[in-house]
């Protein structure tokens, strides 16, 4: 099973055309409930774990509609391919978010940057334009820094590099990628129902913006 845009296609094809052995490629990872319902095969585990899911919203959503419109809105994704799309899947259709750029950071080979331009698309026709391979972090910075940014509205999903940008456009930030050195994950996950979000500010503290 292949849970990439990119990385181990051609060893799975490799190894397919040399043994015949099959295999399954997800070039999105599955985050949230909608994305990992399977209910042919294992219809009652996933009902339980929906439900389970959804109760977090249903807690929260008195917290949500207070303060709707001191919450961040809008996204950008600074991460690997294979993250990437599953996390902006999941916040934009799921949650509603607005894309305003994905940075693309894992180095991916040319001939695989119009697959993974073509899933961001599915997500969200807003992608067309804003889909941007790059390993630099400072020309990704920059390029933040240049847009036109509404303090607090724009949630960051990075890394530990994006603590000043995050600091000086006053933008939550979610830690999505490497390098995360103030967090110790042992047994949590981004993929499917039972993820695990590490936010570096909860988000009552998006309000001292």
């Amino acid at each position: 099973m292949i849970l990439s845009p990119w990385i181990g296609i051609e060893t799975a094809e490799l190894l397919k055309k040399k043994y015949n052995t099959p295999y399954l490629h997800y070039p999105v990872i599955p985050v949230g409930a909608e994305a990992t319902s399977d209910k042919e095969k294992i219809e009652e585990v996933i009902s339980k774990e929906e439900n389970r899911y959804y109760q977090y919203f249903v807690g929260a959503a008195d917290f949500f509609t207070e303060i709707k419109n001191e919450l961040p809105y809008e996204l950008y994704t600074i991460a690997d391919s294979t993250y990437a799309l599953g996390a902006s899947n999941f916040l934009i259709n799921e949650l509603g978010y607005i894309p305003k750029q994905a940075f693309i950071t894992d180095n991916v080979p040319e001939r695989y940057t119009d697959k993974i331009k073509s899933e961001f698309k599915k997500i969200d026709e807003e992608y067309k334009d804003k889909v941007t391979f790059e390993i630099d972090g400072g020309e990704i910075e920059k390029r933040i820094r240049s847009d036109k940014n509404t303090p607090r509205k724009t949630l960051i999903l990075g890394s530990e590099w994006e603590d000043d940008l995050e600091l000086d456009i006053k933008a939550p930030i979610t830690y999505l990628s490497i390098p995360i050195t103030n967090n110790l994950i042992l047994n949590k996950t981004y993929i499917g129902p039972d993820y695990s979000w590490h936010i570096k500010k909860p988000c009552v503290a998006w309000l001292k913006y």
